[in-house]
């Protein structure tokens, strides 16, 4: 977490240890002893912020910013939908979200990841968990976003996302994030596909949803099976994390194609 609320609260123990150190220093070392306590409590302070930082700002979000808030009335559609509380929350947990997130650069100008790549990632993260209570990917917390396509072990020619078990991490190309969170009907969005992925290998679908064919997911997109895999630079991917992230970026055309699986996912 990159927030310091924790480290406020250990201030009065480690301004009542320099309090004692001076103390003791000007009466010959009498009552050094006190330091201790302050100290130790100053330091578990320290040693568990994550978890206090945790508690307090998921009880008390912190407001995102007016451009934020514009930016999802305009771009994202499962946003526009949704009533005020709808919205409300949606933006307590893409805050919550973003700040759980591990944000990490790989071949870019800046080790930070820009506020609008992350808000338009984990934008994607908030969209899948969206019925769920639990709404982090506590295995998946570190993304990794590079400025455009990339070379991985896994996968070693240019590709635009990319989920990596062995250390639990997305990786994700900037350009592809932006340009499909910019136009979500025109571009495929390979973030909402990397959350997808692993919303289906957390949250198995109960019923089991009925096989899916890429000729229904292009009917209701306009997207072939190669744009799509094109778009995410890798080929022979699986049709079910494409039908759910359909399914929120399509909603209505999803439900009079393919009905049942709407109503499988509409439970999940």
């Amino acid at each position: 977490m990159k927030v310091v609320f924790a480290h406020f609260t250990s201030i009065p123990f480690i301004a009542g240890a320099l309090g004692v150190l001076y103390y003791a220093w000007t009466h010959d070392g009498v009552g050094a002893a006190w330091m201790v306590p302050f100290l130790v409590i100053a330091a578990l302070i320290w040693v568990l912020a994550p978890q206090i930082n945790w508690w307090w700002y998921s009880k008390r979000p912190p407001e995102l910013g007016e451009g934020v808030e514009k930016a999802l009335q305009r771009f994202c559609g499962f946003y526009q939908r949704l009533d005020p509380a709808g919205q409300k929350t949606f933006r307590d947990r893409l805050a919550l979200t973003r700040m759980s997130t591990e944000w990490l650069t790989k071949n870019m100008p800046d080790e930070n990841v820009p506020p609008d790549i992350q808000t338009a990632i984990a934008t994607q993260s908030v969209i899948i968990t969206w019925r769920q209570s639990e709404f982090l990917f506590h295995h998946y917390e570190k993304v990794i976003v590079s400025p455009d396509a990339f070379l991985s072990p896994e996968f070693p020619y240019r590709h635009h996302s990319e989920t990596y078990a062995p250390e639990n991490c997305i990786l994700l190309s900037a350009k592809s994030v932006m340009e499909s969170f910019a136009q979500p009907n025109q571009q495929f969005n390979v973030a909402l596909y990397e959350y997808a992925k692993i919303f289906l290998s957390k949250y198995p679908l109960v019923p089991a949803p009925p096989a899916v064919e890429w000729e229904d997911l292009e009917r209701i997109s306009g997207w072939s099976r190669q744009m799509i895999e094109t778009s995410i630079g890798i080929a022979g991917i699986e049709p079910l994390p494409v039908a759910l992230c359909l399914y929120h970026l399509f909603p209505e055309v999803f439900r009079k194609e393919l009905v049942d699986m709407a109503e499988v996912f509409d439970k999940n």
